[in-house]
């Protein structure tokens, strides 16, 4: 995704505009959060480091403005997952910047579209119709992991995908739905977020 595919996202924008509104005159606050989504563009991963340890994004509104939200995969906790990312984002091009997409109560009854990407980008990778359902195979069991996650706007099609040990992949949802919480305080009601992800 091209910094025009970001630009034309309206409900985004809107919804960075009104966060930061809540900041008033805090110019280094606002100055911030601009350098941070220009660094995620750029890929500038040593600089969003940098902001979360200054200012972590489980930090208190409205702190927790002054960047967008930055997950952090550790090599350590997730290195499959992790390898993943960092190939994709790197040798793929996938990018940095990604967009949640909200909670499933927002689309019903429409199907949510993190389901739909999420067949999308492993449906063909895994085949079978139980693999599809399950989404583990193989003997000792792996999982199909998309990146750009089905929960972004930048996942589905355009996700790459890798084979990853679901022993893995098992918690990997419970970290990505805790920095949800962590991320956006009104995840729950949130239709479209802002956020980086980056390896370490």
């Amino acid at each position: 995704m091209g910094f025009a595919s970001y630009a034309f996202n309206v409900k985004a924008v809107i919804r960075q505009v009104a966060a930061l509104a809540i900041l008033g005159d805090t110019e280094s606050c606002l100055l911030m959060r601009f350098q941070s989504i220009l660094a995620a563009l750029g890929k500038n991963y040593a600089l969003l480091l940098l902001m979360e340890s200054m200012i972590p994004t489980s930090a208190a509104p409205p702190l927790n403005y002054c960047h967008i939200p930055i997950m952090i995969y550790k090599r350590a906790e997730f290195p499959n997952t992790a390898e993943h990312i960092s190939f994709a984002q790197g040798a793929l091009g996938k990018p940095v910047l990604l967009t949640y997409l909200g909670a499933a109560k927002l689309w019903l009854p429409a199907k949510h579209p993190k389901d739909i990407n999420r067949e999308q980008a492993c449906g063909k990778f895994q085949g079978s119709a139980a693999a599809k359902l399950t989404y583990r195979f193989g003997n000792p069991p792996y999982s199909c992991d998309e990146y750009p996650f089905a929960s972004t706007y930048e996942g589905g099609s355009r996700a790459s995908t890798a084979a990853v040990p679901y022993a893995e992949q098992s918690p990997h949802g419970a970290f990505i739905g805790n920095f949800y919480r962590k991320a956006f305080p009104d995840y729950k009601l949130i239709d479209e977020g802002w956020f980086a992800v980056v390896v370490q």
